[in-house]
């Protein structure tokens, strides 16, 4: 019976395998394989490192001194032989993947069980140990159960010639806690102590295994391996040579089929599309060349008459290149194409030149469009951009080596070049003298790799390992240091807001009155602190802020001129009340000073005389707000022409300065923590990432990538900036699947042409 998923012809192997002949591993399997390892190396480490404290701490806790010596006996036995343990461990779990690479006959129709699946006439020490891991790979079995269901059924698809359950499936908690068992076998513990052992590595090590399974399905999906899955699909058990054969889908069927839609049908936002493979792009490749045209970049063929080079005499070649070209002159745009132009030229002018097998000329098409890619990417610094150019060689031959690179976004060289891209784009000097830590390992990476790699993969591992190490300094610092940064921001916007409401709220009082200027520079000048002071410490809606606000009111009519006997009286009875709630008012913000020693004489003998009968005293001067006192206020008294009035020179210079609608949407969907170039006219560029938007305010506030502020801008001045080109918003994503989509725009635009 043919399963009803799709399966990627260009990933499955194709060809039988002999009885009794030992199999590679596909690539992709290889890579969940190791990136797995990797993963639960480093959780052991952690686990043996737990070890220490956890036999410490009980040794503390013992009750008799016999106790105490076992448990430090423990602790240097453990301590010792964990470099052993390690190495046992990876031995083991090599050896489960190894089972996958040999063919279906060689296995019993009957796997026997791991020696933890059923318990029988064993002595008590191995049925105290079978017990103990039996109940961890039972809950670690219960955490996984769907991922583990998904990744039996994508192992079992990629090795058509092995039957993949529970019980041969490497990553299996059965098989990863007996491959720990073994390894740790040697390590001369009591029963007891072994107990503890195998308790701690549940606690660290087993309950996080849903994590490695969940990334191995993630590896296989984004290879294209059962991207979907229904939930009643099931694993046909067995599967005869001619039922295997039925069930190889056609291209044609592959089309059709559900699970695996064309890449153009996926929906259009990067993020979201899956990354143009191998397959697709040199179709792509082979359309536009068979009608003669030539992408942007002028790629040629490469092509002489002669005979094809072979692709190991190609990579040798390479390296011979690699090792005599000096590192600085590496990163030009057609290097690349220049070192395969030398290496396919005659050795004598009557010879013909060596051509290309087509795979391998794909790949260098590719490759080198890559390239051109990063070598223009605004995204990355000018020095960045130069020294990932270096690294042409080594991922050349990566991927004529191995076609995944362009399909499994976990490869290795992939995930080094994505991370060096994502990391560096926050830094912002070009001056050698200037770089700071990150740029100088950045260059000792790529040139290790330029000067090092020789077809072993791990050293992109090792790379990538000490560039995550220094970013994980970075991040902490960085992430403190912009905490600050954004608290301080807040602050402020914080206090101009209130500071608005402060003027505002003056302003509609006093802004159409004819008030005695010592009345006004009280305002203006004193209790806005106080009002200021209140708003900041209990908020608009407290009884403080209310109290303060009502001083301004009482204060605005007792000032005003009074006929009528009721209003005189009123005001000889607020006054000495109102002179009161000021001066509390002020000492309360530690307002007093000289100039408010002087002023509150003359402010306090005007409200003492102003019930006085008219003409009894001299009335006080009431002069209209001056420029200062509106320029404190925040009133702008607007001098724009109308449009009528206006030259043609005035008109053109306004629309230049009216505000688009569609840069202010620019600017309001900005989101957090993304990066952008300031050009600023006459200014350096700066680059820096978008940290915090305070709505009060309307304010953005920008970090540069140790998280210190660098800009502070209104939302309107960011649409502006936009509108202007003066501000370059970043492309998000990887720099690798970036680059294939614009290749691949590219060659679709070019062949629809």
């Amino acid at each position: 019976m043919s399963t009803d998923i799709g399966k990627p012809s260009t990933i499955r192997p194709t060809t039988k395998t002999l009885s009794g002949v030992t199999r590679a591993l596909p690539p992709i399997v290889k890579q969940v394989k190791d990136n797995s390892f990797s993963i639960l190396n480093n959780q052991l480490s952690e686990f043996f490192i737990s070890c220490d404290d956890l036999f410490f701490d009980l040794a503390g806790k013992a009750g008799t001194n016999k106790e105490q010596n076992d448990f430090f006996d423990t602790m240097r036995e453990v301590r010792l032989n964990k470099k052993s343990a390690l190495a046992n461990f990876k031995q083991e779990f090599d050896c489960l993947f190894n089972q996958l690479t040999q063919p279906k006959r060689e296995h019993s129709t009957s796997t026997p069980k791991t020696s933890f699946d059923g318990l029988g006439l064993v002595d008590n020490d191995v049925m105290e140990k079978n017990v103990a891991l039996s109940s961890t790979i039972s809950k670690a079995r219960t955490d996984c159960q769907e991922s583990l269901y998904h990744i039996v059924l994508r192992f079992d698809y990629l090795l058509p010639d092995i039957d993949v359950n529970e019980t041969n499936n490497p990553l299996d908690p059965a098989q990863i806690c007996e491959a720990f068992s073994k390894a740790t076998d040697h390590i001369e513990l009591t029963l007891q102590n072994r107990i503890i052992l195998y308790k701690q590595f549940d606690r660290v090590v087993a309950r996080q295994l849903n994590k490695i399974i969940n990334l191995a399905n993630e590896l296989f999906i984004n290879a294209g391996i059962l991207p979907e899955i229904k939930p009643q699909s099931k694993i046909q058990q067995s599967r005869s040579p001619q039922n295997q054969q039925n069930q190889e889908p056609t291209d044609q069927g592959r089309d059709n089929d559900p699970h695996h839609a064309a890449p153009n049908s996926a929906p259009p936002s990067l993020e979201s599309r899956a990354t143009p493979g191998f397959t697709e792009l040199t179709q792509l490749l082979s359309a536009y060349q068979d009608g003669g045209h030539t992408p942007p970049g002028t790629i040629s063929r490469f092509q002489f008459d002669g005979p094809p080079i072979q692709q190991d005499q190609l990579i040798q070649n390479l390296s011979h290149a690699q090792k005599a070209q000096p590192f600085e002159l590496s990163d030009g745009k057609n290097y690349l194409r220049s070192i395969i132009h030398q290496i396919l030229l005659p050795a004598k002018s009557k010879e013909k030149g060596n051509s290309l097998e087509e795979p391998d000329e794909n790949v260098i098409n590719l490759v080198a469009m890559f390239f051109d890619f990063v070598l223009d990417d605004d995204n990355l610094p000018i020095a960045v951009q130069a020294l990932i150019g270096r690294l042409q060689i080594p991922i050349l031959k990566v991927a004529l080596r191995d076609k995944s690179f362009f399909e499994v976004r976990e490869h290795p060289a992939r995930l080094l070049i994505n991370r060096l891209a994502e990391s560096s784009v926050g830094i912002a000097s070009e001056d050698k003298e200037q770089q700071d830590v990150l740029f100088s390992l950045i260059q000792l990476i790529v040139q290790e790799i330029h000067d090092k790699y020789d077809g072993d993969i791990s050293i992109f591992n090792q790379q990538l390992a000490l560039l995550e190490s220094q970013l994980e300094t970075e991040t902490k610092r960085t992430r403190i240091i912009e905490k600050r940064t954004s608290e301080a921001a807040a602050g402020q916007a914080k206090t101009e807001k209130a500071r608005k409401v402060v003027n505002n709220t003056i302003s509609a009082r006093i802004k159409d009155s004819n008030l005695p200027s010592c009345t006004t520079d009280f305002l203006v000048q004193h209790w806005n602190r106080v009002l200021l002071s209140n708003y900041l410490r209990k908020g608009e809606q407290s009884q403080e802020w209310l109290d303060a606000v009502q001083v301004i009111d009482d204060l605005h009519w007792v000032m005003n001129r009074h006929s009528d006997p009721k209003s005189i009286q009123r005001a000889h009875r607020l006054g000495p009340n109102l002179i009161a709630r000021i001066q509390s008012g002020i000492d309360s913000c530690n307002g007093s000073n000289e100039e408010w020693s002087v002023l509150s004489k003359e402010l306090f003998r005007a409200i003492e005389t102003s019930g006085e009968e008219p003409g009894e005293t001299q009335p006080l001067a009431r002069p209209a707000l001056s420029q200062k006192h509106l320029e404190s206020l925040g009133i702008v008294d607007s001098q724009e022409k109308p449009w009528q009035d206006m030259t043609a020179l005035e008109r053109q210079q306004a629309k230049a300065q009216a505000l688009r609608y569609e840069s202010l949407q620019k600017a309001e969907s900005l989101p957090l923590n993304h990066w952008a170039i300031f050009k600023e006219p006459n200014k350096r560029s700066v680059r820096c990432k978008l940290s915090a938007k305070f709505p009060e305010t309307d304010t953005y506030v920008f970090v540069n990538r140790f998280g210190i502020k660098v800009l502070d801008k209104t939302k309107k001045e960011i649409a502006m900036s936009i509108q202007k080109g003066q501000l370059i918003i970043l492309e998000s994503g990887l720099l690798f699947d970036r680059a294939m989509h614009r290749i691949s725009s590219t060659l679709r635009r070019t062949d629809a042409t």
